[in-house]
């Protein structure tokens, strides 16, 4: 089949314009290969209205942030490896206060939920491998907290708004537990434990001295009364 001028002058231009066009790309996509990369310092994504939904980037100062954008534009979601190479996830309530915050460092890791932009609650796990639990009121301050230590030992503490421990229970990692109730300046006032070999025992103290009740292992009770100084002066029976 024969080609007449003008078809041929087509076919021409069109091997002039693709011949063009691979000469101003790179030699992988004249080869019809996909490019692996993609360099940038900041993207940013929009919606159909053209609203800014989520902003990949550097921020100035170091690090790298990813953040997530509702409708109305209030950051909701913050993920970010800050200069000194923590990571913290945080998310954001519509009026753009923490609610739940994520960090992890090499010493420790942490979760704070958090209410009205205050940390509430915070779950941890600290250097030295004590989980803990914490409860914090209005004003920052920890009022409960639930701690297991590296031997195996939970302990749970109460305490007042002035930062006084009032309470507190545990259970050793022999297997003795012990309450101690304690004052408004946060020494003990009474215990109660009991050991496997000597009872329960109740003990009750104040600047003047203490009483103490124990029930021994063979069930005989027995009270004992003394001074905040020197020798005891009461055994009963």
């Amino acid at each position: 089949m024969k080609l007449n001028r003008a078809a041929l002058l087509r076919f021409v231009a069109m091997l002039l314009a693709l011949g063009m066009a691979c000469a101003s790309m790179p030699l992988a996509a004249c080869r019809g290969e996909g490019s692996d990369v993609v360099r940038a310092r900041r993207f940013e994504l929009v919606d159909a209205e053209g609203k800014v939904r989520a902003v990949l980037g550097t921020p100035p100062g170091g690090g790298t942030a990813l953040t997530l954008f509702d409708v109305a534009g209030k950051r909701r979601v913050a993920l970010a490896l800050t200069s000194n190479k923590v990571p913290t996830l945080l998310l954001l309530d519509a009026e753009g206060k923490p609610s739940a915050e994520l960090t992890g460092t090499p010493e420790t890791a942490w979760l704070a939920l958090c209410s009205a932009g205050g940390k509430r609650a915070k779950l941890a796990v600290d250097p030295d491998g004590t989980s803990a639990l914490e409860l914090t009121d209005a004003a920052g301050k920890m009022r409960a907290g639930l701690r297991l230590s590296p031997d195996g030992a939970p302990k749970l503490e109460l305490t007042d708004a002035a930062g006084k421990m009032r309470a507190w229970l545990v259970l050793s990692s022999e297997g003795t537990p012990w309450l101690s109730l304690n004052d408004a300046a946060g020494k003990a006032s009474a215990g109660l434990s009991t050991k496997p070999f000597l009872g329960p025992s109740l003990l009750l103290l104040n600047a003047e001295g203490l009483a103490k009740l124990t029930v021994t292992s063979y069930g005989v009770p027995a009270l004992m009364l003394a001074p905040a100084a020197g020798r005891i002066r009461t055994i009963l029976p």
